[in-house]
């Protein structure tokens, strides 16, 4: 399952709603979580380069 980590929106989802999401469906019994994030909201980022996410 593909889910974002924060999409940085003034009332999108928070870190916190990521953690939730991913809760719930491990304990639906989802096996694995791919996460993805808004893009590169930050300067100097680079597709395929030094892109990351972290917590």
């Amino acid at each position: 399952m593909k889910v974002n980590s924060s999409d940085e929106y003034a009332g999108g989802m928070t870190t916190q709603d990521f953690i939730e999401t991913c809760s719930l469906m491990a304990a639906s019994g989802i096996d694995a979580i791919e996460v993805s994030a808004k893009g590169t909201s930050r300067t100097g980022i680079r597709t395929g380069v030094n892109e990351g996410c972290f917590f």
